[in-house]
């Protein structure tokens, strides 16, 4: 298969044709069939060793490895791809919901419980962009990176991925958001437990850093995704600190995201 995925051409190649359906199930949520010769990078999963492999550009990248395994290697390698190679924007490690028609930007590495704060806005009424990347355009906008939310079972330790599920928005009666929205309020936290609200207010100029310090970007592109998060951050209230349970944070970020937009 050729594809196209913000501007990044990419082939992934199957065997045997019966997965190709389970492959799809991976791909970035946004992409079109491509028919471009040159080629961004070039994955590859197949039969190998009693299990799968999976390479780019030849290299491999999971070795003899359960298909469940093989997928999801396959996937967090074409995200990052995309991540480091899209041609325009800055995609940030971040969740992102919206409210009141700007969005809630929520940078952190993965394990860091963005996912759990995602769950419980849209549980309260916030509108979905996504649980794993803020892709932020030149002006400052943040448009939709849309995949499942990625859940983990109650009790699973913080790093295992067995079982963690993909789990459509629509679950929780979230809808998705389609379009770009400005960024109204960053909020870097860190959860604790049995603690009150407490994060503390941050210049944009700190908010630019929070989300330059979980921004994705090539080699030479630091100049331009400096210039990026400068404009998402030049606008925006931005906290830094810890939070408590993640219902009670959502309901303090909406709180605020309302009160913000009058």
């Amino acid at each position: 298969m050729r594809l196209q995925a913000y501007g990044v051409r990419l082939e992934v190649g199957v065997a045997p044709p019966e997965l190709i359906e389970q492959v799809r199930a991976v791909l970035p949520p946004v992409w079109v069939a491509c028919e471009d010769r040159e080629i961004d990078a070039r994955f590859a999963l197949f039969p190998h060793g009693g299990g799968y492999e999976v390479t780019r550009d030849g290299d491999k990248l999971a070795h003899g490895a359960s298909l469940a395994v093989s997928l999801g290697v396959l996937e967090a390698q074409l995200r990052m791809t995309i991540a480091t190679s899209a041609p325009r924007g800055a995609f940030v490690h971040a969740g992102v919901v919206s409210v009141a028609g700007a969005a809630i930007v929520l940078p952190g590495f993965s394990f860091a419980g963005k996912t759990t704060l995602v769950r419980a806005l849209l549980e309260q009424g916030a509108g979905y962009l996504s649980d794993e990347f803020a892709l932020l355009d030149e002006d400052g906008h943040v448009h939709p990176y849309a995949k499942p939310l990625s859940l983990r079972a109650p009790g699973t330790a913080r790093r295992d991925h067995a079982d963690t599920r993909e789990t459509h928005p629509s679950v929780f009666g979230a809808p998705i958001v389609d379009e770009a929205v400005p960024v109204g309020l960053i909020a870097a936290l860190t959860y604790e437990p049995s603690c009150d609200w407490a994060p503390q207010t941050r210049t944009p100029a700190q908010g630019a850093l929070l989300l330059l310090s979980h921004a994705l970007r090539g080699r030479d592109d630091s100049e331009r995704v400096l210039a990026i998060v400068g404009a998402a951050a030049r606008e925006a209230l931005v906290l830094e600190g810890p939070r408590g349970e993640a219902p009670a944070a959502a309901a303090q970020l909406i709180a605020l995201a309302r009160e913000r937009s009058g």
